[in-house]
């Protein structure tokens, strides 16, 4: 489920893998709710998923996001840096 996302977020952005993350947040209604944690600020506002709820009910913007030893996105982490 995840990785489907994932992919369709790079297939319609055409961005690379650390320039962007999917996590969660919190929802009262359904339990967690889509985000979408960018260091890049050209987000499509016309998104055509395959799936209704793969699109981001919020965007958020970082200059940095945090990078395992690996390369790959640390999501956890840098959602924590949003300081909600």
């Amino acid at each position: 489920f995840p990785v489907t996302i994932f992919a369709e977020f790079m297939q319609q952005t055409g961005w690379q893998s650390t320039d962007f993350c999917c996590w969660f947040e919190p929802d009262e209604v359904s339990g967690q709710r889509l985000i979408l944690l960018s260091t890049l600020r050209n987000v499509p506002q016309n998104w055509n998923f395959s799936q209704a709820y793969f699109k981001p009910k919020n965007i958020y913007h970082l200059d940095q996001l945090v990078l395992t030893e690996t390369g790959k996105v640390n999501r956890k982490l840098s959602y924590e840096m949003l300081n909600l």
